[in-house]
């Protein structure tokens, strides 16, 4: 299964998140910080970045531009709502 790094803003949202895609089989971690994000893909090696809806749009700017340039085979899904399609949503990112 693909390593996931999903950003998102709100704590209480993201281990709801990340312990639903724990359960069906990813390997996930979160942050909700941007600072914290970025170190993150510096250090591990994921396969897809889910972006929540609570991220705005220059951060969501500065997180493509940068983690493309450190691996360019990057896949990104752009979340908005429950975490219920989110394993459709992967599996499709990480099929293009």
């Amino acid at each position: 299964m693909a390593n996931v790094l999903v950003i998102g803003r709100h704590p209480a949202h993201m281990e709801t998140v990340l312990h639903f895609l724990r359960q069906h089989g990813y390997t996930a971690r979160g942050e909700t910080q941007n600072s914290g994000a970025l170190a993150i893909f510096a250090i591990e090696k994921f396969d897809v970045v889910v972006i929540g809806g609570g991220v705005g749009e220059a951060a969501r700017k500065e997180f493509k531009e940068k983690f493309t340039r450190l691996n360019s085979k990057i896949k990104f899904v752009e979340h908005y709502g429950s975490p219920d399609s989110l394993p459709s949503e992967i599996e499709s990112a990480l099929k293009q």
